[in-house]
């Protein structure tokens, strides 16, 4: 899974479903999707709301997504959750705000 160029960051990321919440630390964003430090306690494939405001006070932004296995040890082959979110569902509008930081964070 790619979630194409991304950029280092520390944020706090709310994580809806239609069966519960959780609160993570994302540590890499783009336009096409997040990783987190820690695993989110979804299946792969849930579809989630992510709530979170970028560094640079823009926001808060809500990002429809699905949850997504990155293959580390961590995630335990999905049975302790899934370490990244793919935004295939997000609007124009948020993947250009999401890019345009990226590239802003990467100096490009």
């Amino acid at each position: 899974m790619s979630l194409g160029l991304t950029a280092p960051c520390a944020l706090p990321v709310e994580a809806r479903s239609s069966k519960g919440r959780a609160f993570r630390l994302a540590l890499q964003i783009g336009a096409e999707g997040a990783t987190f430090e820690t695993p989110l306690p979804f299946e792969p494939d849930t579809p989630l709301e992510l709530v979170f405001e970028l560094p640079d006070g823009t926001g808060p932004l809500l990002v429809r997504g699905r949850a997504q296995l990155l293959g580390e040890d961590a995630e335990g082959d999905g049975e302790h959750g899934c370490m990244a979110v793919a935004f295939p569902e997000a609007s124009f509008e948020v993947k250009r705000t999401l890019g345009q930081y990226v590239t802003d964070r990467l100096g490009i």
